[in-house]
Parts: structure tokens; sequence; C-alpha cells
């Protein structure tokens, strides 16, 4: 906001515009945001995040907080939050920690949160760096690459080391 300064930016395109589309659809990071008419190209973009839903209690109470990053999972990029552009890839790490949905189901639900981020000027990371506390000089947030782009994971992985970077706007829950 203080970069904005009084800019406007274009409004956000309604998440159903975002259902369905592939990366190969669109560019590999597609802004929802760009302040243009400022010069401040925020990066701002959808991504998913999953964890247990005791931990996103915890994200929904206090924010995200990279300190905790990797405590359970591992972090193959450093001590930051870890977010997807497909919330399949985080339904991984949503596990069930025995929360069930109601006495109809008996099953556990998993959760995953829908956030929008600010990337500002991502560096692209092809190798593992798990020693990270913050991105690059000039940077502000990691993309790693897939293996088919040279990098070392399956999926597309986007970390955030600023907690005022994300802000969570919806909860996706799946019964099982």
């Amino acid at each position: 906001f203080e970069e904005r300064a009084g800019h406007s930016c274009d409004p956000l395109r309604d998440i159903k515009t975002w259902i369905g589309k592939s990366m190969t659809v669109r560019r590999s990071i597609e802004e929802v945001c760009r302040c243009s008419d400022s010069g401040v190209n925020l990066n701002e973009v959808l991504l998913f995040h999953g964890s247990t839903h005791g931990k996103i209690n915890g994200i929904l109470n206090s924010g995200f907080d990279p300190r905790y990053a990797g405590l359970g999972t591992g972090a193959m990029f450093g001590q930051g939050s870890y977010f997807a552009h497909n919330a399949s890839k985080c339904f991984r790490y949503a596990g069930d920690d025995g929360f069930r949905t109601s006495s109809e189901t008996g099953g556990l639900r998993q959760c995953v949160l829908l956030v929008r981020a600010l990337l500002g000027n991502p560096h692209y990371q092809e190798h593992m760096c798990p020693d990270r506390r913050m991105p690059p000089a000039n940077t502000h947030s990691v993309v790693a690459l897939t293996k088919a782009e040279g990098g070392c994971v399956d999926h597309r992985e986007y970390v955030l080391y600023e907690k005022a970077a994300i802000l969570p706007l919806y909860i996706i829950e799946i019964g099982r």
C-alpha cells in the first residue's frame, strides 16, 4: 500500500476465472493485480496453502508465521510460508488431525486456504536451499521451479518470508 501511494488498481478477477485453467493456458505467474499507473508491480496472485485443521486455526488467528515453516513437513527452500497454484498439491499437507466433520458422516476433513499473496519480484530457484531465511537480495519471494523447468520439484512452490505479504481469503474443506 505504501508503494501504491494513492494509485488505483484494476479490480480483482472473480475466482471462477481461475478454476479449470492449467498452467499451460495462462502465463507461469498470472497477475491478479498490477498497478500499472504507479509503475509498481506487486505481482499479486491467488495461491493455496494446506495444513491441518488446528494449524489453519492458528493461521487465521495470528497470520502466517515463517518461523514455524517446515516443522512437520520440511523446508526445502528455507524458513518461509509455502504455497502452490494448484490445490491438489496442498491437500498432501492438509493432514487429517482427527477433526470430525459431523456425526452424520463420521469422516475426517482436510483444510486448504486460498490466499492473496504478494510475490513482488520473485527469485526463480532451481535447487534446494533449506538454510534460507529470506529471499535473495533485490527479490521478495522464491518460486521453486519444476523438474520440467530445470528445477527440483514436481509442482511449482511459492515461498514467502514476510507475514504481511499473505492474506487468507477462503477455507476450502474436503470431507472424507
